[in-house]
């Protein structure tokens, strides 16, 4: 539909899609300033910095639908990878053979060292703040929507 963009995105798609191909490719260069906006995207959607959040998303391209695959629905059970698929990732992203594999090529500028790594949960909390004064509280105290 035209509500959601040109090109229809859905949210997982903004959210993962757009990101993992961005930042994971290597074929695919982009100007500094998008670059950057998609690693601060991640930064505000997953609390994570760039280099765990893509040595992770390679690792699972890399180990797909094994038992060495961070977040393989097979291995780890569907209901697992859809409940607690970000607790997989920070999970997997503490293993320094993970981050040393496969996270080659990462930036390792100031603002990834300062405040990215540094305030990984500043993110989530800066998009909260921004959620709440762009959309209000949903539901009431009561439960009921408003």
């Amino acid at each position: 539909m035209w509500y959601n963009g040109l090109l229809d995105l859905s949210a997982w798609q903004l959210r993962h899609g757009l990101p993992a191909s961005l930042l994971c490719a290597p074929s695919l260069e982009l100007n500094g300033a998008l670059k950057h906006f998609f690693r601060f995207w991640l930064w505000l959607t997953t609390a994570q910095n760039t280099r765990e959040w893509t040595a992770v998303h390679r690792k699972h391209h890399a180990k797909c639908e094994t038992p060495d695959d961070p977040h393989s629905p097979v291995h780890k059970g569907l209901s697992t990878v859809l409940r607690k698929g970000a607790e997989l990732y920070r999970e997997e992203a503490r293993n320094p053979d993970t981050l040393r594999i496969y996270g080659k090529n990462c930036p390792d500028d100031w603002i990834e060292r300062n405040l990215y790594s540094r305030y990984k949960l500043g993110g989530i909390a800066l998009m909260a703040v921004i959620d709440l004064l762009l959309f209000g509280t949903l539901v009431s105290l009561s439960g009921r929507s408003r």
